[in-house]
């Protein structure tokens, strides 16, 4: 979100919504380095209306493009792909030891939050929060039960969607949706916003 406001302080655009992914928001900080890297005044400015400065025009980058094009996965292969399920196994039992955590530390956080999303409303944006679906066995630890919990006591007056099923959709690694799920997350998510 961060990036978010200083993209509309510079550019004057106001965004109509906000859609903020819950799953994240408290765990993650702010990457200042990030920041200064994508909105150092000069470098901005020149990214901004020279196309060959821009990250995706980099040489390693179109390099990268050609050989996934020539050699990368059809889109028909990625839907097909089916996850690793020894390596799922392994990864998703790391995550449950680290879910079942309770979450510390993250008053500066969401006092960072807070600050972004008042910015965004004076200016009149609406904020909803929504979760991505995750594995189910990680959905009822106590980590996202947390997170969601602290959200909704400190910012009620925000819209919250309801919560996905987290057993209609399948990830890679617990936390990350294999090509199909996300696609269909995407699709429902669209519909959902579709309906008064």
């Amino acid at each position: 979100m961060n990036i978010i406001r200083e993209h509309t302080q510079r550019t004057g655009a106001i965004p109509h919504t906000i859609y903020i992914e819950e799953n994240i928001v408290i765990i993650r900080g702010v990457d200042n380095a990030m920041l200064d890297t994508l909105f150092d005044p000069i470098g901005y400015r020149l990214r901004r209306y020279i196309p060959a400065l821009q990250e995706r025009y980099a040489p390693i980058n179109l390099v990268l493009s050609l050989v996934k094009k020539r050699f990368g996965k059809s889109e028909a292969e990625k839907l097909a792909h089916k996850r690793d399920e020894r390596m799922y196994r392994i990864i998703l039992e790391r995550s449950i030891q680290s879910y079942q955590k309770e979450l510390v530390g993250y008053e500066s956080k969401l006092a960072n939050l807070h600050e972004l999303l008042e910015y965004f409303e004076n200016l009149g944006t609406k904020i909803v929060f929504f979760q991505m679906p995750i594995d189910s066995e990680l959905a009822s630890l106590r980590q996202p039960l947390q997170q969601h919990e602290i959200l909704q006591i400190h910012f009620p007056q925000y819209t919250f969607l309801p919560s996905p099923s987290h057993n209609d959709y399948t990830t890679n690694d617990g936390v990350h949706l294999i090509k199909e799920s996300s696609m269909r997350f995407t699709q429902d998510f669209m519909q959902f916003l579709s309906c008064p």
